[in-house]
């Protein structure tokens, strides 16, 4: 399983992406984020990031039942929680990924920004 997944852009299309490539009939996938080749269906691996971004969205929406400020949530380690060296990078890739989830949660209207803080609807 992925401890950091990073994506481009966390939205709707990148979920369709996912759903899209379920159907690609090919002999080998070659992906650019620690698995590296696939010679059968990686169809498992597929279907477990797609849950990962699910855990990350809960974990993401149980904490802000309170309002709570993107350096907190980063510290909170949602994504990355045991990061290696060097710790600067990981810290980096948290808020990065974290800025995204939270974006596409208030795209769907799951999460409010209120005077710098975040908070579940």
């Amino acid at each position: 399983m992925w401890p950091c997944p990073v994506k481009e852009f966390l939205n709707e299309d990148t979920i369709a992406s996912i759903e899209r490539l379920k159907q690609i009939a090919a002999t080998s996938w070659l992906t650019g984020h620690q698995a590296g080749l696939f010679e059968e269906n990686p169809t498992n691996p597929r279907d477990q990031y797609l849950a990962v971004i699910g855990q990350c969205e809960g974990q993401l929406l149980d904490y802000l039942v309170e309002p709570h400020t993107l350096e907190e949530i980063v510290h909170q380690r949602i994504v990355c929680r045991h990061p290696g060296e060097p710790q600067d990078f990981y810290a980096m890739a948290e808020e990065m990924i974290m800025q995204k989830h939270l974006n596409f949660l208030i795209a769907r209207s799951m999460v409010l920004k209120e005077a710098g803080r975040f908070r579940r609807v």
